[in-house]
C-alpha cells in the first residue's frame, strides 16, 4: 500500500493541499514506488510538493499548481543542458501537464553538499552555463550551495527559475549570498575576477556592477 508521508516544514501552509494534489498527480504517473514524501518550501509562497520515489530514491517527482509554469521552464532548461560537460542535472523521466498542474518526473541526483565545492570546478560551472545555449546562456537562477552537489561530477538541481538567457553575475551572486558563513573578501574578489574573465565580455560590465555592489537590490531582481 501506498503511504503518503507530510514533512512539516516551518512557514509552510499548503500541508493538506500539498498531500492530495502531489497523491493525485502521482497515482496519473506509470512508475512503482512504495512511499512518498511531501516536502515544502518555506521559501516559496506556493508549494511546489516533491516527492522521493522509494525504496532507492533514484528518482522524484515534482508537483506544482501555481499558474507561473515553474516545471515547464525547469524542463526546458534540463533539455538545454543535457549534454553539459562541467556538470549533470536531472534526468527527465516525465513531464506531464493538464487540469492547472505540472508533473515533473526526475531522476535523483546525490553527492556531498554544495559548500564543499573548490573554486574552480565553481568557476568552470558558471563558465559554461554563460556560454551555453548558443551563446546566448543560461541562467540557474537559484544557484544556492543548497541545490549543488559534489562528487565525480557537480550535480546542478532544482531549476525551476532557469532562464533560457544569461542574466550576467546572478548566479555567482546568489552562491555568494547564500554560502553558510559567508565568502571571505578575498576568497569573492577572486572569484568575481575570474568570472568576468570566463563569461562573453559583452555581459562584463553589467556582471560587475551587480557583483561589486553598485546595483539596488530592487534592480538585480531576478525577472525572467
Amino acid at each position: 500500500m501506498t503511504r503518503l508521508f507530510q514533512w512539516r516544514v516551518p512557514g509552510g501552509n499548503h500541508g493538506s493541499e500539498a498531500c492530495a494534489r502531489v497523491a493525485t498527480a502521482i497515482s496519473d504517473l506509470d512508475i512503482p514506488f512504495d512511499d512518498v514524501a511531501v516536502i515544502e518550501s518555506p521559501s516559496r509562497s506556493h508549494a511546489v510538493a516533491a516527492a522521493f520515489v522509494y525504496p532507492d530514491q533514484s528518482s522524484f517527482v515534482k508537483v506544482d499548481w501555481r499558474a507561473d509554469r515553474a516545471l515547464e521552464r525547469e524542463a526546458t532548461a534540463l533539455r538545454q543542458v543535457e549534454e553539459s560537460r562541467t556538470f549533470a542535472a536531472p534526468r527527465i523521466l516525465q513531464f506531464r501537464t493538464g487540469g492547472g498542474v505540472e508533473v515533473l518526473h526526475l531522476e535523483a541526483l546525490h553527492g556531498a553538499g554544495g559548500d564543499t565545492i573548490d573554486d574552480e570546478r565553481l568557476l568552470s560551472v558558471l563558465a559554461e552555463l554563460a556560454h551555453a545555449n548558443g551563446g546566448s546562456g543560461i541562467t540557474h537562477g537559484d544557484f544556492a550551495y543548497w541545490n549543488i552537489f559534489v562528487g565525480e561530477r557537480v550535480g546542478l538541481i532544482d531549476w525551476e527559475e532557469a532562464a533560457t538567457r544569461l542574466i550576467p553575475g546572478q548566479d555567482l551572486h546568489r552562491f555568494i549570498e547564500t554560502y553558510p558563513g559567508g565568502i571571505a573578501p578575498g576568497r569573492r574578489a577572486r572569484l568575481v575576477a575570474s568570472y568576468l574573465e570566463r563569461i562573453p565580455s559583452e555581459h562584463a560590465p553589467a556582471a560587475r556592477a551587480l557583483l561589486t555592489g553598485s546595483v539596488s537590490q530592487a534592480t538585480r531582481s531576478f525577472q525572467l
